[in-house]
């Protein structure tokens, strides 16, 4: 997800299926239209709505190239005018909630295994070539102009070598917060606690570990 000035590019991922022969351009409008109709049903108001487009895309293919056009196209701007950057690689190989059901061992020895945690872990290393590429870490008098964040669920995310060279670096942190003690008074829905690791760089230098003791609104 890019954001400036209020206004949001949602880049979906797209996964195709071998088995069907349909066109491509139809099924992208089909899942663009879809996911507007989801943000209605909660609610979200038509003027927010304008603000918004999204990209149905393969995310592995998302090179800093393809990523500086597409918010080019949206917004006339450069990677260094964007407000925030946020993406969250898929946790299906990286949480370790369901380990014990792989028929395949997703990771052996701290590196991918199966073939789809090989072809997450290429997506994830996409994204961070394409955001060290378009969002350079800053020289000693330079100001950082994006926030970044990334998120997964507690796991392996925040082992991977790539993650912890992130944090190796001074303008990244890491952050544990916990779903259910991050609502806010516009979610209508009880929230489950999900612990999740957040690795942010530009963020709220007040911002600690937020994490429930059964005192949150949704127990």
């Amino acid at each position: 997800t890019c954001q400036r000035d209020g206004k949001s590019v949602y880049l979906d991922h797209l996964v195709p299926d071998p088995t069907t022969h349909s066109d491509r351009r139809g099924d992208q409008c089909r899942h663009a239209q879809h996911d507007r109709d989801q943000l209605k049903a909660d609610g979200v108001p038509k003027h927010v709505l304008r603000r918004i487009r999204y990209v149905r895309m393969n995310i592995a293919k998302l090179t800093a190239p393809t990523y500086r056009r597409i918010i080019a196209q949206a917004w006339g701007i450069t990677p260094r005018r964007v407000s925030s950057l946020h993406a969250s690689p898929p946790c299906e190989t990286l949480s370790i909630a369901s380990r014990k059901r792989e028929s395949e061992p997703h990771y052996l020895n701290g590196k991918p295994n199966s073939p789809l945690a090989i072809e997450h872990h290429d997506m994830l290393t996409t994204v961070l070539d394409t955001i060290d590429a378009c969002h350079p870490s800053p020289g000693p008098d330079q100001p950082l102009q994006t926030s970044i964040t990334l998120e997964n669920p507690k796991g392996r995310f925040r082992r991977l070598p790539i993650v912890k060279a992130l944090l190796s670096r001074p303008e990244w942190s890491e952050l544990m917060l916990d779903h259910c003690k991050m609502m806010c008074h516009l979610d209508n829905f009880t929230f489950p606690n999900k612990p999740t690791t957040w690795i942010v760089r530009n963020a709220n230098p007040d911002a600690r570990d937020t994490r429930c003791n059964r005192d949150c609104a949704c127990r």
